[in-house]
């Protein structure tokens, strides 16, 4: 590659969090509204989109079972503790 193609491509984000998922939402969203309407493009936007919010699910479904992972283990130290019925109640 050369100097010239080195500057015309594109930026990718990082799509570790749901922010930055949704921020590259934002920006498709943008460039699909400003072009113009050609098939091809659409399928395109969509397709992006579509794997966009399926690597949003996947990222809201780690946090979730992080989170249960990390309850499950303070249980499991009450447990060991002798903690009482009262103790596991839970709480959001």
């Amino acid at each position: 590659m050369n100097e010239l193609d080195l500057r015309q491509r594109k930026k990718l984000r990082q799509l570790d969090s749901l922010a930055n998922v949704r921020r590259e939402l934002a920006t498709i969203y943008h460039e699909a509204r400003a072009a113009e309407p050609d098939p091809v493009m659409i399928q395109k936007y969509r397709a992006l989109c579509f794997i966009l919010n399926a690597l949003a699910d996947i990222l809201r479904d780690e946090k979730i079972e992080g989170e249960y992972e990390a309850r499950l283990e303070r249980l499991e130290e009450a447990v060991k503790a002798g903690g009482k019925i009262d103790d596991f109640r839970i709480q959001f």
